[in-house]
């Protein structure tokens, strides 16, 4: 089975990897230790064999339309979501994520690794706050753990000038990340948020709730 699997096309990648569903080995369906035990084993090694491939389908993204915003929608593209989002995924144990880094980066001056990278960062956001359809913790580990990534991926959303209207938004990111752990140090506020997050908490009634 494991031959087989190493050897499926890639454009399979995904739907195997949603068969096996590492993001929750939960619920063996043997009734004796042993089998199950031999069960998550070989679900290991099938998850080693597919999943750095749909991980380096989910780090493509980063150059297409809207890539990552597809991902928003819930009940699809599950696999992408799991290598991208999950610290357990191989784009987290290995240095995949630093080439995903590179992807980010470039939103620095390009638009649309701009876009992709703002729309990764209200994922993992989204996520922290377990409003994702899977889950994005391995125990209480999660990839705000990598200040490296998050502080690479903050310094690139907030390189663009940020409208009025979204500058909540992306003040209350910075909270739930460092809730979620993350030093101030590594989430720097820009002029603009800096002065919004002081009108906000001179305002009685303000929309966002200032720790």
């Amino acid at each position: 089975m494991l031959n087989l699997v190493s050897k499926a096309p890639p454009s399979h990648s995904q739907a195997l990897l949603e068969v096996l569903h590492p993001w929750d080995f939960s619920n063996p369906d043997f009734d004796t230790p042993a089998t199950s035990d031999a069960k998550r084993a070989l679900e290991s090694e099938l998850t080693a064999a597919i999943a750095p491939r749909v991980a380096e389908q989910g780090i493509e993204l980063m150059q297409q339309p809207d890539g990552i915003r597809r991902l928003c929608e819930k009940g699809k593209f599950v696999a992408l979501k799991y290598c991208l989002l999950h610290p357990d995924s191989p784009l987290w144990k290995s240095s995949l994520w630093q080439k995903l880094v590179q992807e980010i980066r470039k939103g620095q001056n390009d638009v649309i690794a701009f876009r992709n990278s703002r729309d990764l960062m209200e994922l993992i956001v989204e996520g922290l706050q377990h409003k994702l359809d899977i889950p994005i913790s391995s125990g209480h580990t999660t990839i705000a753990s990598n200040q490296d990534f998050i502080g690479e991926l903050w310094k690139t959303v907030i390189t663009r000038q940020i409208q009025f209207r979204l500058q909540i938004r992306f003040i209350r990111w910075r909270q739930i990340l460092v809730r979620a752990g993350v030093p101030e140090a590594v989430l720097p506020l820009t002029e603009e948020l800096r002065a919004r997050l002081a009108m906000e908490q001179k305002t009685p009634g303000a929309p966002i709730r200032v720790d």
